[in-house]
């Protein structure tokens, strides 16, 4: 089965979408102290703040960023796409926590942008690990 390019740009094009979509809905949500809804673009630009902690998942957006521009193709972007399926499904199942004023809070519940977040990611993760090179079609089609 041969994909062709305009169809890839098109599915990169949405997975952009709504990854862009959803650093604006909640991502994080705790109810345990003074209820705190964190939503995604907050969770992007301090995200990072966790590889201090040795809390390595926030790396999955620059994996992201990798398998975005490549082809579908090459031994290193499957690696980055592997690992960043690995850190997405790591972000369901390790605890969370955020800084709040002077202290960490634990989040106790994921919003609907962190679900939207990680089906981006997978979307663009998961054709740079099982699509074979030459699977892509870079001939544009010509109507005569």
């Amino acid at each position: 089965m041969i994909i062709s390019a305009t169809k890839i740009a098109l599915l990169r094009v949405l997975f952009v979408a709504t990854y862009a979509w959803s650093l604006f809905l909640p991502a994080f949500i705790s109810h345990l102290q003074d209820p705190e809804v964190v939503e995604g673009y907050r969770v992007l630009q301090y995200g990072w703040m966790g590889l201090f902690f040795l809390d390595v998942r926030w790396l999955a957006n620059i994996f992201f960023i990798i398998c975005l521009f490549d082809n579908f193709t090459g031994f290193w972007h499957r690696i980055a796409a592997l690992s960043g399926i690995v850190l997405v499904i790591a972000s369901f199942y390790l605890p969370i926590y955020i800084g709040h004023q002077d202290h960490l809070i634990a989040i106790d519940s994921l919003g609907l942008g962190a679900y939207i977040w990680a089906a981006s990611l997978v979307g663009i993760f998961v054709p740079s690990v099982f699509f074979a090179k030459g699977l892509i079609n870079d001939r544009t089609d010509h109507i005569d």
